[in-house]
């Protein structure tokens, strides 16, 4: 037992209640750069500490050992022999010493210098993580200007070439043959379909955090709003079935960007059915999970997750008009929104695509 005590993997000592030290063990003396007979008998704890620790050894700890009789993790330092110092981590505790028939004060001590320069260097990696963080969302916000900038700056002259595109078909002021209706064909296609992808890149770039805009939406007017969106004046040519929805917490825009989406995905991937849309809806917790059913042509378990993806498309564009970017979109406004989405199908039996949105 003597040999623990001397060898212990902590500081071991033994003070008066005045704070004299009656022993101390050779682990904590080798730490301090003492021997034992510098320290035994001749010294007080109060002499290891500064001017500082002092006052609040006599002023707080002794009176507290009296009064509870222990004291857990006290960072104190230490002063060793000459300019070494010990970072350590008291633990002080009241006990009746038989063999001097006297109450003392037990104390461990435990080196946290390789903590201290841990937590040191944590800190140092969390500061530099900051700056790399603020210097990552500085470089983000330039993206996103730049990439709105680009989108405003390329979509007013295609914008132009589909207007004076349609202005030459609708004036007849193209001659008449089979060459040239082919090759007017190809440009309005391709105009409008690189107009239609900077409208949709636009909009996905407007998707941003709630913030102060978050507030108590009706679902059945933002539904209503983006049904009327989607199918223009086609709305009659297709089957609704839609529960009363809910109200959440939300951004009304970007909740009805959302619908006019999946609403539209619904109808361009459908069979050779007239579309059938259902709209329903279930409680889970502090949110509403929203199912939108159609009875399209389904999607494959493999494409379950890769359909979210921006600009990812299942279908050449000849089979099926699009831009790949609408349900990206879908899933950014939900994710601002702290929710999750995802799709339920089989190829050929339709799909069924739900997300979870805040409760009001």
């Amino acid at each position: 037992m003597v040999n623990f005590f001397q060898n212990a993997p902590c500081g071991l000592l033994t003070i008066w209640t005045d704070g004299r030290i009656i022993e101390a063990n050779q682990t904590l003396l080798n730490w301090l750069g003492y021997d034992r007979s510098d320290v035994v008998s001749v010294k007080s704890f109060q002499d290891f500490l500064n001017i500082g620790g002092r006052m609040f050894f006599e002023t707080h700890l002794l009176p507290l050992l009296q009064m509870k009789g222990e004291v857990a993790e006290i960072n104190m330092e230490l002063k060793g022999n000459g300019s070494k110092t010990l970072p350590s981590l008291l633990n002080l505790k009241k006990m009746m010493s038989q063999e001097l028939a006297s109450p003392v004060f037990c104390i461990s001590v435990t080196n946290v210098k390789q903590r201290i320069l841990y937590e040191q260097e944590l800190l140092s990696a969390k500061k530099k993580a900051e700056i790399e963080a603020k210097k990552l969302g500085e470089l983000n916000k330039e993206l996103d200007r730049f990439a709105n900038s680009a989108s405003d700056t390329l979509l007013n002259p295609v914008s132009a070439i589909t207007d004076m595109l349609s202005i030459l078909k609708i004036k007849n002021l193209l001659k008449p043959n089979m060459q040239a209706d082919e090759i007017f064909s190809v440009m309005k296609d391709n105009s409008d379909r690189m107009r239609q992808m900077l409208l949709d890149f636009k909009e996905y770039l407007s998707i941003i955090d709630k913030g102060p805009n978050s507030e108590t939406v009706d679902l059945n007017e933002v539904f209503d709003l983006a049904l009327k969106e989607a199918t223009g004046k086609n709305q009659s040519k297709i089957s609704l079935f839609k529960d009363d929805l809910p109200k959440v917490n939300g951004v009304k825009s970007q909740l009805q960007i959302l619908f006019k989406h999946l609403i539209s995905n619904a109808i361009i991937y459908r069979s050779y059915a007239v579309p059938v849309i259902s709209v329903s809806f279930e409680e889970k917790g502090d949110y509403y999970v929203i199912k939108i059913k159609d009875n399209g042509m389904g999607i494959e378990q493999e494409d379950y997750l890769v359909i979210f993806d921006f600009m990812h498309r299942l279908h050449a564009y000849k089979d099926i008009p699009g831009t790949g970017i609408g349900l990206a979109t879908s899933k950014r406004v939900v994710d601002n929104h702290d929710g999750k989405i995802w799709v339920n199908s089989a190829v050929g039996n339709g799909s069924t695509f739900c997300f979870t949105l805040p409760k009001s």
